[in-house]
C-alpha cells in the first residue's frame, strides 16, 4: 500500500500539467531535518531528557497556479525524523536514539512576493501526511551499543501534520531558479500507541532546504 501511494504521488507531482493561469513549476530539493518530539502527560517525567536529531530530507514538488496571486504546491519525498533521549536514573547515562523514516506528502497553498528582479519570496502553509517506512532504535550504554527495529504495535504508522514555511527564489536564467527555504512541521496525532504509560508524543521538525526550480509542461 505504501509503495503504491508513493508511486501515485510521485507520478502526479512530476506530470502535473500547466494551467490557463500559468505554467507548472517543478522543484527538486534536498536538505536537513532538525527533528524532535514534544512529550506531555502524567508520566512524561519517566521518558527522560528529549534531544533533537539532524537527519536528511529530499523531495520534489509541483507548483500549480490556481489564481493570479496563489498556487497549489503538491510535494512528495523522503523525510527522516526521530529524536534522542537520555536516562540518568541508573547511576550512569543510558542513551537511546529513534530514527524514523517517512514518505511524506504535502499540499501547500503558496503566495509569491516579488523582492527584486528575478528574486522572490514565497509563503506556504498546508497539511503534511507522513507514512512510516522504517523505525530503528539505537540504545547505548558505557559498555555496549545495540540497534534494533521498533515495536510496530507501539508506534503509530502515519503522522498527519500542519506545515508551513518560507522559500527564497533567485533566478539563474529566464526559466531556472535557485531556491533556499525553511519549513516547520507540527505533528498533530499522538504517535505513542503503548497503553502502559500516560504520555503523548507528537513530532516536530524544522527543515532547511535548497534546490532548483524550472517550468514543466
Amino acid at each position: 500500500m505504501k509503495r503504491h501511494a508513493a508511486l501515485v504521488a510521485i507520478a502526479f507531482v512530476t506530470l502535473a500539467p500547466g494551467t490557463a493561469l500559468g505554467q507548472t513549476t517543478l522543484l527538486v530539493s534536498g536538505g536537513l531535518n532538525r527533528a524532535s518530539m514534544a512529550v506531555s502527560g502524567d508520566d512524561a517525567d519517566e521518558v527522560g531528557d528529549i534531544s533533537p536529531v539532524t537527519r536528511m530530507w529530499v523531495g520534489l514538488a509541483a507548483s500549480v497556479p490556481v489564481s493570479e496571486d496563489w498556487d497549489l504546491e503538491l510535494g512528495a519525498g523522503l523525510s527522516q525524523k526521530g529524536f534522542g533521549v537520555i536516562f540518568d536514573d541508573f547511576g550512569f547515562d543510558f542513551e537511546a536514539s529513534f530514527e524514523i523514516d517517512y514518505f511524506e506528502i504535502t499540499a501547500y497553498a503558496g503566495k509569491s512576493l516579488p523582492v527584486a528582479d528575478r528574486i522572490s519570496v514565497k509563503l506556504l502553509v498546508g497539511p503534511a501526511l507522513a507514512m512510516r517506512l522504517s523505525c530503528r532504535i539505537t540504545a547505548k550504554t558505557p559498555e555496549e551499543e545495540k540497534t534494533e527495529d521498533c515495536d510496530e504495535d507501539e508506534w503509530r504508522e502515519t503522522d498527519l501534520g500542519l506545515g508551513g514555511g518560507v522559500r527564497l527564489r533567485i533566478g539563474l536564467s529566464e526559466e531556472v531558479g535557485l531556491t533556499v527555504g525553511a519549513f516547520y512541521t507540527l505533528g498533530l496525532p499522538d504517535l505513542d500507541e503503548d497503553d502502559d504509560f500516560d504520555i503523548t508524543i507528537k513530532s516536530r521538525a524544522l527543515t532547511l532546504r535548497a534546490g532548483l526550480a524550472f517550468p514543466i509542461g
